[in-house]
């Protein structure tokens, strides 16, 4: 439907990341960032975490 879209998704990455978290912080570095970017037409969408650790 929308190549342009699927096509930068693949560029920019995937739908799967590891982040770590202590304190209920992500552990990010200087000048990483979180974001979600919706490259296609809006839509609804699940955002699915999975939580492991002790």
């Amino acid at each position: 439907a929308n190549g342009w879209s699927h096509v930068t998704q693949m560029i920019v990455g995937g739908t799967s990341h590891a982040i770590p978290v202590a304190a209920g912080e992500p552990l990010l570095g200087c000048w990483q960032r979180l974001i979600f970017i919706e490259l296609d037409e809006p839509k609804e969408r699940t955002l699915l975490w999975h939580v492991f650790g002790h």
